[in-house]
């Protein structure tokens, strides 16, 4: 076998060499193309994202009461006071017989009595530092506005559950619990084994209803008729999907027969406005403090009002919410807000009608 000579040796060396630098170049060109690609990757992934311009907020349930829909709300009462009163006159006599001597027996009489309630203040603080101000600017965010919305959401609950349901750590008397209003427990089923709808007949539930409606008329010699009946959205629905009769129009369901019953008449019954009312179903009647039931209450309620008459039956706003200016505390600004309420103020308890379900 011929040996190779040394300049052979060379040139065969050289020719690797030279084909490991080429094929290093080619490396490092890859890696340099993928790095760029990979610094490009964000600015790739931005250009495929669609932001919306509109932030969506959390919506949450409606506060009747709050909003003036269950009971007129009374301003009047000055919030430098500590509580209000109102006065009530009764007054009556008796015609009778002239005796033969001609006397005349005295028989009028006239009575005055003090009806007194409570308010207190209602307070909430929110707060934010700096930092939170320079980061809600760069994200476009309106912090203050936000901060100011949970204020008065807070301030509206907490309204919302005393006007209704009071609080007796204070001495206020809420609507639905208030002492001086007849209340009604529902009558049972046929087989005397429920009290709730969701075991009793058509039939059933329109006589509860009228029984309900009549209560009123019935225990006011006719002086009062409802107005406006507050009920839970579940009661409502169980009225609209059972169904009594087809017609050409279409089949009718409790909740149209109930609508017609009470659509006005001549003989004293004006309509009558139904309201859903969320928290008088036994399951949604959630104190926002506690985060419990602390009404005292149980099961489904349902409430019969008057026409609305502020001066006969309100809730009491003696202040509404209040911000203070904003406080500075080192890096952070805090903000106080107050308000002033009272319970529901009622001049005529037998214009004023509960029905309770319980819970079987």
């Amino acid at each position: 076998m011929k040996t190779p000579t040394a300049s052979v040796l060379q040139r065969a060396a050289q020719e690797i060499a030279d084909r490991r630098d080429a094929t290093t170049e080619c490396a490092q060109r890859l890696v340099a193309r993928r790095r760029a690609k990979a610094d490009l990757a964000p600015i790739w992934a931005q250009s495929l994202v669609y932001t919306y311009s509109q932030v969506e907020e959390v919506p949450y349930p409606d506060l009747p009461a709050h909003e003036g829909m269950v009971l007129p709300i009374d301003t009047a009462v000055d919030p430098a006071s500590i509580e209000y009163e109102y006065f009530q006159v009764d007054q009556g006599g008796l015609a009778d017989w002239i005796d033969e001597q001609g006397n005349v027996m005295h028989s009028s009489f006239l009575t005055a009595q003090r009806f007194t309630g409570r308010h207190h203040e209602i307070g909430h603080a929110y707060e934010w530092t700096i930092f939170d101000l320079e980061r809600a600017a760069m994200a476009g965010l309106p912090l203050a506005r936000l901060k100011q919305d949970i204020a008065r959401r807070a301030h509206a609950e907490k309204t919302e559950w005393v006007w209704m349901y009071g609080d007796s750590s204070k001495d206020i008397k809420g609507l639905a619990t208030h002492p001086n209003i007849p209340r009604t427990l529902a009558p049972q089923n046929a087989g005397a084994t429920s009290r709730l709808w969701a075991n009793k007949t058509d039939a059933e539930v329109m006589s509860d209803m009228t029984l309900f409606l009549d209560a009123i008329p019935a225990g006011s010699q006719e002086m009062h008729f409802a107005a406006k009946v507050l009920m839970p959205p579940n009661l409502i629905r169980v009225l609209r999907s059972r169904f009594i009769a087809a017609t050409a129009d279409g089949a009718v369901s409790l909740w149209d027969r109930l609508q017609k019953l009470y659509a006005g008449d001549s003989a004293g019954q004006g309509k009558v406005e139904f309201v859903s009312v969320r928290t008088l179903a036994g399951a949604s009647r959630i104190n926002p403090v506690t985060q419990t039931d602390t009404s005292g209450l149980a099961g489904d309620l349902m409430i019969a009002l008057p026409p609305d008459d502020v001066s006969r039956a309100a809730f009491i706003r003696a202040r509404p919410v209040t911000t203070l200016p904003p406080q500075d505390e080192d890096f952070a600004i805090k903000t106080l807000t107050h308000s002033r309420i009272g319970g529901a103020k009622i001049v005529y308890p037998r214009s004023i009608a509960i029905f309770e379900f319980g819970t079987t």
